[in-house]
């Protein structure tokens, strides 16, 4: 992984982040981080930002989940 996130790395994630219906606000305070810390793992490629925020995508893109979501 880059130090530096490719913008379409930056757009993947953020498109994701939307997908869910969520703001990056949101997806911070669901992770137990600040806003500030978020960005900076998206920003600077994290690899673990990068699987959690997929890892939620799916999750709250499951049909299954709907309604009964206990985050």
């Amino acid at each position: 992984w880059s130090s530096d996130v490719c913008s379409s790395d930056l757009n993947d994630i953020k498109r994701e982040i939307r997908k869910m219906g969520l703001t990056q606000k949101e997806v911070a305070a669901i992770l137990g981080i600040t806003y500030p810390a978020l960005w900076s793992r998206i920003k600077h490629g994290k690899p673990d930002i990068h699987l959690v925020i997929y890892a939620l995508s799916h999750y709250y893109n499951k049909d299954d989940n709907l309604g009964e979501r206990d985050l």
